[in-house]
């Protein structure tokens, strides 16, 4: 009876452990910070480029960004990245459907390009932005609308992998204490057993 009900106290620490560890695992988790947040990031561009402020907009970009477009075309580095910007910030947007995963964002958008001496330009395409360390990494954009949309995010629990090895062995131990009480019960049964009849044995004697 007694083995029994240090049986069902292990059972129970051992869930005990268990739910410890998702604590931690959720406790650890990477928490959301809104210089890191992609949908943010982008938000915060999209807005300083209907401003038509350059400075704001590049302020968007890391220090070494990437445009490319869908036409073959691309541009790297932040002179570069400006220039093009610039000549951009002329354009009329209409923004919508705007997806986050990650630190990747997708969204369409319906541009007006006027250039001099050319015919207005009116067309669709998607843009995805890649978002490093809470700024514009590398920017493409999909004329005609081509690109993909981004599949759902699998997981959002960011877990430092210095910590698999101490969950690891915390479970391991959680493991170890459900098996530990068979056998040492047995053996300290059969010492407290030998012990009362010692001790009988004794009352006997004296009668």
């Amino acid at each position: 009876m007694r083995a029994r009900e240090m049986l069902g106290m292990t059972t129970k620490l051992l869930r005990a452990s268990l739910v410890l560890v998702l604590l931690v695992v959720v406790g650890c988790a990477k928490p959301q910070n809104p210089d890191e947040d992609a949908g943010w990031v982008v938000e915060r561009f999209i807005v300083a480029r209907q401003d038509r402020n350059l400075d704001a907009t590049m302020d968007c970009f890391v220090d070494r960004p990437e445009m490319r477009s869908s036409l073959g075309v691309g541009w790297s580095g932040r002179d570069a990245v400006r220039a093009i910007m610039a000549s951009r910030l002329a354009d009329t947007y209409v923004v919508g459907d705007m997806r986050a995963v990650g630190n990747r964002v997708v969204w369409t958008e319906h541009v007006l390009r006027s250039v001099a001496g050319a015919q207005v330009a009116n067309f669709d395409e998607d843009v995805e932005a890649i978002v490093v360390g809470g700024r514009i990494g590398s920017m493409v954009t999909y004329v005609g609308g081509a690109h993909p949309q981004p599949a759902e995010a699998t997981g959002q629990v960011s877990v430092s992998l210095d910590l698999l090895a101490p969950l690891g062995t915390l479970l391991l131990v959680a493991a170890a204490v459900l098996v530990w009480p068979h056998a040492p019960l047995q053996s300290r049964r059969t010492a407290s057993g030998q012990l009362l009849e010692g001790l009988r044995a004794y009352v006997a004697r004296r009668g």
